[in-house]
C-alpha cells in the first residue's frame, strides 16, 4: 500500500532529474503558446482523477506554483461505476494532494443512476457532471481556471474519433487546448512520454481496467488503430498537435468573419435572413450554428436541413432538439421555443375597395374598380395582377384559409387544395395561413393558378382590378 512518505521520496527524485526539466519545458510551452497564465495566476482546480496523466498535472502545477504563489484545489469525482476501483482511486488521490499540501475536495456521485434518469450515456453524463463541479469549485474559492490533463494521446484519439463519425473543422482539430475556464497545461506531452517518466521515478498512480477493453469506440482506437498508424509514422501526436493548430487557426478565422457579419445582422432576437443568402457555405454554417447556440445537443443534421430550407426560398419551421424550433420568413429568422398549441387558422376576411393589409395571411390585397398601378415586387416575393370580370364574382369577396377536403375547380377539373398547394411547393407550416381568394359560390382564387372560370375579358365587362401580394 502506497505511504506519503513512499510518495514523497520518488516526488523527490522526480522532480530534481533532467527529464522532469524537459516536462516543464513543454508545460510551459503550452502555457505560453496557448495564453494560460493569466487564468492560471489566478488559482486552479485541478481535476485529479488519481491516474497518471492527473498526478503529473498535480505535479507541475505544484511546482511552478512554489514560484508563481498561485493557490491551488485538487478536487475528485468519484462516479460510482467501478466498485471498490474507484474508491481506491479517490483515497490515492487524497494521500497524493495531502502529501503535498494541496487542499482537496472529494464529491461522491452515482452517474449511473443519473445517466438513466437523463437517458445519456454514462460516459457523457460523468463528463458533464466532472465539469460541472469542477466550476462550481473554482467558483466557490475564487479561482481562476480548470486545469485537467488531455495530453497529445488523448487529442489525437479524439481527432480520429471525430473524424470517423463524420465532423467539420472544430471537430477535426481535437481538444482545445483552452476553452472558457478550461486549461489542459499537458496537451504537449504523448501518453507514453508520462506513463514511462512516472514509471521510471516509482510514481504510482491508478489504472482504469476499462481503457484496456475495447467495447467502446475510443478503447478501440487506442488500442487497435493507434499501434498500426504508429507502424507508419512514430511521431503520430506532434503531428496531429501539428494539424490541429493549423485547423483550429482557420477555424477561428472563419468564425471571426462569421461573428462580424452576426453583430451586423442581429437584434431583438432576430437575424436578417439576406445574412446567409450570398455567404460562403462554412460561414453560413456558422451564423446558422450561432444562431442555434442555446438548443442543447444540435447536430450538423440540423443545420444541413435548415441550410438547404433556407435554399429553397419561402417561409419554414424546422423542429430541432430540447423543445426548440427553428423558423424563418422572406425576412428574418430566429430560434424559438416550439409552442404547445397549434395556432388556429385564421379568421375569413371581407374585402373591400383599396388596400386590405391582411397580416395574418402575409399578404396585402389592392381592389380597384379601375387599373392602378401598385408595384410591389421590391418588397413581396409572389405579386399578381387580375382583371375579373363582376359577372362571373358571386355576392362579396374575402380571403380565407384552407380548410379540410377543400376543392379548386377552373378548366372544367376540380382540383385538391391541399395537394395544389404541395404541387406548388407552398411550405407545411404555410398552408394552413395561405390565402385564398373567395366569393359567394366559393373559391375565386387561388394564388400562383388560374382564377374560377376564367375566360377572356370583353370590351363591356364591368371588372374588378386585384394586385394580390404575397410575402412569402
Amino acid at each position: 500500500m502506497l505511504t506519503e512518505y513512499d510518495f514523497l521520496t520518488a516526488y523527490d527524485r522526480l522532480v530534481h532529474s533532467d527529464d522532469f526539466e524537459w516536462v516543464l519545458s513543454e508545460v510551459r510551452r503550452a502555457l505560453d503558446g496557448f495564453s494560460m497564465w493569466d487564468m492560471l495566476r489566478r488559482g486552479a482546480v485541478i481535476g485529479l482523477s488519481g491516474g497518471k496523466d492527473s498526478l503529473l498535472l498535480l505535479i507541475c502545477l505544484n511546482e511552478l506554483s512554489k514560484s508563481l504563489c498561485f493557490p491551488l484545489r485538487a478536487v475528485h469525482i468519484n462516479h460510482m461505476i467501478r466498485g471498490e476501483d474507484a474508491d481506491a482511486d479517490e483515497a490515492l488521490s487524497r494521500l497524493v494532494a495531502e502529501a503535498l499540501g494541496v487542499p482537496f475536495s472529494s464529491f461522491k456521485i452515482d452517474i449511473p443512476a443519473y445517466a438513466k434518469a437523463q437517458k445519456k450515456s454514462t460516459e457523457l453524463c460523468a463528463r458533464e457532471v466532472r465539469y460541472k463541479q469542477f466550476s462550481s469549485v473554482m467558483r466557490e474559492y475564487s479561482l481562476g481556471c480548470v486545469a485537467v490533463a488531455h495530453n497529445a494521446t488523448d487529442n489525437l484519439e479524439t481527432m480520429l474519433f471525430n473524424i470517423a463519425r463524420g465532423t467539420g473543422t472544430a471537430g477535426a482539430s481535437g481538444i482545445p487546448p483552452k476553452r472558457d475556464c478550461i486549461i489542459r497545461p499537458l496537451i504537449y506531452l504523448s501518453a507514453e512520454k508520462i506513463t514511462s517518466l512516472l514509471d521510471k521515478f516509482g510514481i504510482k498512480y491508478a489504472v482504469d481496467r476499462t481503457n484496456f477493453e475495447c467495447d467502446y469506440s475510443r478503447n478501440a482506437i487506442r488500442n487497435r488503430v493507434l499501434p498500426t498508424l504508429r507502424e507508419i509514422n512514430p511521431a503520430l501526436e506532434a503531428c496531429a498537435m501539428r494539424t490541429s493548430e493549423n485547423l483550429r487557426r482557420d477555424s477561428d478565422a472563419l468564425d471571426r468573419i462569421a461573428e462580424g457579419i452576426f453583430a451586423e445582422n442581429y437584434s431583438d432576437g432576430y437575424l436578417k435572413r439576406s445574412a446567409l443568402g450570398d455567404c460562403h457555405g462554412a460561414i453560413k454554417f456558422r451564423l446558422i450554428k450561432r444562431l442555434c447556440e442555446g438548443v442543447t445537443d444540435i447536430e450538423h443534421t440540423h443545420i444541413d436541413a435548415i441550410s438547404k430550407r433556407l435554399e429553397a426560398g419561402g417561409s419554414f419551421v424546422i423542429s430541432l432538439p430540447s423543445g426548440y424550433e427553428f423558423y424563418s420568413d422572406a425576412y428574418k429568422c430566429t430560434v424559438r421555443e416550439k409552442s404547445a398549441d397549434v395556432a388556429p387558422p385564421p379568421k375569413p376576411r371581407e374585402l373591400s375597395l383599396g388596400a386590405n393589409i391582411l397580416d395574418e395571411y402575409r399578404c396585402v390585397i389592392y381592389l380597384s374598380d379601375k387599373p392602378c398601378e401598385v408595384n410591389l415586387s421590391n418588397i413581396y416575393n409572389f405579386v399578381v395582377s387580375l382583371q375579373i370580370p363582376r359577372d362571373i364574382i358571386v355576392g362579396k369577396l374575402y380571403v380565407r384559409a384552407r380548410k379540410e377536403g377543400d376543392a379548386y375547380c377552373f378548366g372544367g377539373i376540380s382540383h385538391k387544395v391541399k395537394k395544389m398547394m404541395i404541387d406548388a411547393k407552398i411550405p407545411k407550416e404555410r398552408r394552413d395561413s395561405y390565402p385564398i381568394l373567395c366569393d359567394g359560390d366559393g373559391i375565386l382564387y387561388l394564388p400562383r393558378f388560374s382564377y374560377r372560370n376564367s375566360r377572356e375579358i370583353r370590351a363591356d365587362d364591368e371588372c374588378i382590378y386585384v394586385t394580390l401580394a404575397l410575402l412569402d
